[in-house]
């Protein structure tokens, strides 16, 4: 996948038949060095922050067809999307309540800006804290992590990647175990599409080359994982 240590990614076949959609996730690896955002980022999360809030204006967050997408995996799975929200959702529903989001690092920002453009949720994991064989899966009963700002989060029932540590990420909230902070040197961002069908060479393409202009990201390097299945 990269001059990274290899990852494998799948998605379970019991994930699959459980959702009302195909499953797809683009993984994006790179080597980066992290640091606060450079001022054209911040500029650009204003920007895209502002016209986000112009299109809920007119619109609900949940009606938006990739939230709307996970949201319907979720409701498959036994989670209430209303209690247990996708990532993108939340993202959406703050900048639709005038709040606004906050700089917290460059991969962050960039995850929240890829996000507002697209409805489907990201999450970006430090590479040296997960292993190298990772699935998407349903979690099952008493499984949890804490999660970033958040604290334990019930995972019953959500759709997670994991590795052979158990679970740590989801579209709803990723965990402490896997976050991305000054320390990392490898970062794997990971797309998921329960079905919209808005997870194309485009978003790819954007994610790749915010990080490569402003993360100063270099061995850039893409995945698919259950693209193009009917």
């Amino acid at each position: 996948m990269s001059a990274c240590r290899p990852v494998s990614l799948r998605i379970h076949p019991d994930l699959d038949g459980r959702v009302p959609a195909p499953v797809s996730m683009a993984a994006i690896a790179a080597e980066i060095v992290v640091g606060a955002s450079p001022k054209p980022l911040l500029d650009l999360l204003d920007r895209v922050t502002r016209d986000t809030g112009v299109l809920y204006a007119d619109m609900r967050p949940q009606d938006q067809p990739a939230i709307a997408a996970t949201r319907a995996a979720y409701k498959a799975l036994g989670k209430d999307p209303g209690r247990y929200r996708p990532a993108a959702e939340a993202l959406a529903r703050r900048v639709a309540q005038g709040k606004g989001l906050g700089p917290i690092n460059m991969i962050v920002d960039i995850n929240n800006i890829l996000s507002l453009e697209t409805g489907l949720s990201i999450g970006s994991y430090d590479r040296a804290s997960i292993g190298d064989d990772i699935v998407l899966r349903a979690a099952g009963a008493g499984e949890s992590y804490a999660g970033i700002g958040r604290g334990p989060l019930n995972l019953e029932g959500l759709p997670v990647l994991a590795d052979e540590s158990g679970p740590f990420g989801s579209p709803t909230s990723d965990s402490e175990r896997s976050m991305v902070t000054g320390d990392c040197s490898r970062v794997l961002l990971v797309i998921f599409d329960f079905g919209s069908g808005l997870l194309d060479d485009a978003v790819v393409a954007r994610a790749s080359a915010l990080l490569a202009e402003h993360a100063g990201a270099r061995h850039i390097a893409h995945q698919w994982i259950g693209r193009n299945r009917a």
